[in-house]
C-alpha cells in the first residue's frame, strides 16, 4: 500500500494574499531583443503574405483584360499593389502586436506595439532624407 502525505495546512485569514507572476513565460525579456524580433518576424510575415495576395488580386484583375489593353493591365497591377500593401499592413500590425503580448506583461506593451509600428515609416523617412540630403552635396 502507498503512504499518502498530508496536504499542508490553509493559510491563517490574516496572511497576506499570494501574488501571482505578471511576468509571461515569454524568452524576449530584453526590449531592444523584442523589438528587433517584432520588427524582422513581423516584416517577414507582411513581407511574404503581402507579395501572394498581391500577386493573386493581381492575376484576377488582369484575367479579364484583353491583350491589347494596356491600361486595362496597368490598373490591374495597381490593383494588385494596393492589395499587397494594405493585406502586408494588416499583417504587420497583427504579427506586432501579437508577439509583444505574449512576450511582456500587462502594462508595459503600449510603448513596445508603438515603437514597432513607427519602425517601418521611419526608416523610410530616414532614408528619404539621407537620399534628399546627398542630392543636394552633389
Amino acid at each position: 500500500m502507498v503512504e499518502s502525505t498530508p496536504l499542508p495546512p490553509p493559510p491563517p485569514p490574516d496572511a497576506p494574499p499570494r501574488t501571482i507572476n505578471a511576468q509571461p513565460s515569454g524568452r524576449l525579456q530584453n526590449r531592444w531583443a523584442l523589438f528587433a524580433a517584432t520588427v524582422v518576424i513581423a516584416g517577414a510575415i507582411a513581407g511574404v503574405i503581402g507579395t501572394v495576395l498581391g500577386f493573386a488580386a493581381g492575376a484576377s484583375s488582369a484575367s479579364s483584360c484583353s491583350p491589347n489593353d494596356g491600361w486595362c493591365g496597368l490598373g490591374a497591377a495597381l490593383a494588385g499593389l494596393i492589395a499587397g500593401f494594405v493585406s502586408g499592413l494588416i499583417a504587420y500590425v497583427t504579427a506586432s502586436v501579437i508577439m509583444t503580448v505574449r512576450c511582456r506583461p500587462r502594462g508595459r506593451r503600449a510603448g513596445h506595439i508603438v515603437a514597432a509600428l513607427a519602425a517601418p515609416p521611419a526608416v523610410v523617412i530616414v532614408l528619404s532624407l539621407l537620399g534628399a540630403l546627398t542630392e543636394a552635396l552633389r
